[in-house]
């Protein structure tokens, strides 16, 4: 977790995300990537954290994509600054949207791409669920009959 505070009265801590396409080849990716951070560069913006999320599906298209990379930037910069840089942004040729938000006071910075991977290792198949399941009730059907069994024992001494 990264602690958002301001390093100084003049600047605020911006939240900024970026959808762009996910079928972008890696040359194009690292174009993006430079292209972005030399507009946040131009602006004298100073870098706290970056969350790159990676490819994502999404709830409807966007621009013709089902699919895009998502990153997360944190970014310390000056409030005069955020309306050329959301303008930038907008007219940046990949960036199909972005969000420009001020988190609330006291948020700290998480990966959440890392919290994602280890969700993704550790969930529960489906399958593994209905096995799981089903181990479960034969195990259960097991100790309902060796009550049964003990009983009808007891009744017979």
């Amino acid at each position: 977790m990264v602690s958002l505070i301001a390093s100084s009265e003049d600047t605020k801590v911006y939240e900024i995300a970026v959808l762009y396409p996910s079928d972008l080849g890696d040359k194009a990716d690292a174009q993006l990537s430079k292209d972005i951070d030399a507009i946040f560069a131009e602006h004298k913006a100073k870098l706290i954290f970056k969350d790159v999320w990676g490819k994502r599906g999404l709830a409807y298209t966007v621009k013709g994509h089902n699919e895009g990379k998502f990153i997360i930037y944190y970014f310390e910069i000056e409030p005069a600054a955020i309306r050329v840089i959301d303008e930038a942004l907008r007219l940046e040729k990949n960036v199909m949207r972005h969000l420009i938000l001020l988190p609330p006071k006291g948020y700290e910075a998480t990966s959440y791409a890392d919290k994602y991977d280890d969700w993704i290792k550790n969930r529960e198949t489906a399958e593994d669920m209905r096995s799981r399941k089903k181990d479960e009730k034969t195990q259960e059907k097991v100790k309902a009959r060796a009550k049964v069994e003990a009983r009808r024992v007891d009744a017979k001494l």
